[in-house]
């Protein structure tokens, strides 16, 4: 158990076994929607570096919404806080970072929400050693393949609506990303960055991706902010709210099997309901263990998940 924001809070930390095509284990840490902000600070970043040494990962993937807004880069404290997370990540194993909304989509400005211009603090991370920020890149070492996909503002946002409402514009998109779907290797695990899994059951996108991954990782629902003790009952991969304000969502948890070769991996999040959203509901992140998703690929190992509520050995 830690201190969180006064808070004695436990991390639920789900752990899934996949077959690994080598003969070699590894094992990956994904973490998401970190959301530094007011609510998230210097104190949760030594919370996730301290667990992410304890787990021992041969790779750590940040999974986008490293922080609450683009306005949160005009605090000086708050991009300390920023680098010194990926700096230490960096040093544990490769870092692998792909953004979010909340990264580079300003919403903060009346009408359409626009595309921050000024980048420079996501190349000046990606020339960290060890840290490979993945703008619609990839990254082999020759024992795993990653590729990391930004999502365009159009995912998330149409004009009029607010919220888009299908998958065109990431089909559209998508599939104009020849790097992350052409000629891929086919002797190793090959893994897909993404912030939001939302449209990826569509099935002309499934048709992009299941050539060509093993598996797909993103964030971006906190875990539909199911209370940790109801997680385990809560039917299917459903949750209580999703990031539109819906209720009862009904794909924004758990481990989906897309097809016989491709799972995609919903990242539960280091934070629920976050500093933009509305203040009558933080009091649910008191009821929402903070979350990692721990995945080891076995050789000739088969798939199987279970999720633990860690406690670390240190209180800050």
């Amino acid at each position: 158990m830690y201190f969180n924001n006064g808070v004695n809070r436990n991390v639920s930390v789900r752990k899934t076994v996949f077959p690994n095509p080598k003969d070699i284990q590894l094992r990956v840490a994904a973490i998401g929607d970190i959301h530094l902000s007011r609510l998230v600070g210097m104190n949760d970043v030594i919370q996730i570096l301290e667990l992410l040494k304890e787990v021992k990962s041969d790779y750590i993937c940040l999974l986008g919404d490293l922080i609450d807004s683009p306005t949160v880069l005009y605090d000086s404290r708050k991009v300390d806080e920023l680098l010194y997370l990926v700096e230490e990540c960096s040093k544990i194993a490769p870092t692998m970072i792909v953004l979010g909304n909340h990264d580079f989509i300003n919403q903060e400005i009346l009408g359409f929400p626009s595309v921050l211009k000024d980048m420079s603090i996501w190349n000046e991370l990606d020339s960290i050693k060890d840290v490979h920020f993945l703008n619609n890149t990839t990254y082999t070492d020759g024992n795993v393949f990653f590729g990391g996909y930004l999502q365009p503002r159009e995912s998330y946002f149409v004009e009029g609506e607010k919220y888009q409402r299908d998958a065109g514009p990431l089909y559209d998109d998508l599939k104009k990303q020849r790097v992350l779907l052409n000629d891929l290797p086919s002797d190793m695990v090959k893994i897909l960055l993404t912030h939001s899994l939302e449209y990826l059951g569509d099935t002309r996108i499934k048709e992009l991706l299941v050539p060509a991954y093993n598996l797909v990782l993103g964030g971006h629902d906190h875990n539909g902010c199911v209370p940790t003790l109801i997680d385990g009952f809560w039917p299917g991969n459903g949750g209580i709210i999703s990031p539109k304000k819906q209720l009862f969502p009904k794909q924004v948890r758990g481990i989906v099997k897309a097809d016989s070769c491709l799972y995609y991996v919903y990242s539960g999040g280091w934070s629920k309901i976050t500093a933009c959203a509305p203040s009558a509901l933080q009091f649910l992140n008191f009821f929402c263990d903070p979350q990692i998703d721990i995945i080891d690929f076995i050789p000739g190992g088969q798939y199987q998940t279970e999720n633990k509520r860690y406690v670390l050995r240190k209180h800050w």
